[in-house]
């Protein structure tokens, strides 16, 4: 009898998660409050949290989950016990096949760019790539471990979705959208523009501020958020 309040509840307290993730997420780095507040309602409050998170309550676990799951890789590269990322790969292939695998491939882009961050420029030596395969093997072994306890649910759940028939059809996705599409990337980015294809931005109109002084002010230390910018917005 009160599903609909239950669904109204769980709409708003996973909205509520994820600005929490994106706090514990943003603290390990060292963010102050004042910052750290900033950007993690920016984070829960976004165009596509309104518009899917609301419309379909699943639709946030991605959101809920991926600043945890970028925590997990951080918390290796610093020689932290891997809990974190071995416990919440776990949660998340659990909560959502279909999300999970969308995550997989972003906490992998992820890896790869704190070690080049952190490590400077690739360098041609041994001790170097020693490195690099040590970590990514830490990474990719607990990761992998998350996915085994994962498991009991998860392979039934990948041999149901094959054999259904939405698994088994065939979809057509061009190599690029509409013009009107990136038009709408522009004009969608601080505004509640609908596009297509699921992008929808709507970030605060302080997140356009905040990327213009990004790309005005020359200090060294902002470069790779310079460039995680463009590597999100092509993404």
């Amino acid at each position: 009898d009160n599903m609909e309040y239950l669904y109204d509840f769980l709409a708003i307290f996973r909205i509520f998660l994820a600005g929490l993730t994106f706090s514990i997420y943003s603290r390990y780095h060292g963010n102050r409050d004042i910052p750290t507040l900033a950007g993690s309602i920016m984070y829960a409050f976004c165009g596509f949290v309104l518009f899917a998170g609301v419309r379909d309550v699943y639709f946030m676990s991605p959101v809920i989950y991926f600043p945890l799951l970028l925590l997990g890789i951080d918390k290796i590269f610093d020689r932290k016990k891997p809990y974190v990322l071995i416990i919440f790969t776990a949660i998340a292939a659990i909560a959502n096949f279909y999300y999970f695998y969308m995550l997989t491939v972003f906490t992998v882009i992820y890896a790869l760019f704190r070690f080049f961050v952190k490590y400077g420029k690739l360098k041609k030596n041994n001790i170097y790539f020693q490195s690099f395969f040590k970590i990514f093997l830490s990474c990719a072994l607990n990761y992998l471990i998350g996915i085994m306890i994962a498991s009991v649910q998860l392979i039934p759940l990948i041999s149901y979705i094959g054999n259904s028939e939405r698994g088994q059809q065939s979809y057509y996705i061009p190599y690029l959208y509409s013009l009107e599409f990136y038009a709408k990337v522009f004009s969608g980015f601080i505004s509640s523009t609908s596009n297509t294809a699921w992008t929808h931005l709507g970030y605060a109109p302080i997140m356009l501020i905040s990327v213009l002084v990004l790309f005005i002010v020359k200090k060294k230390r902002y470069i790779p958020y310079r460039i995680a910018f463009i590597m999100c917005s092509l993404f």
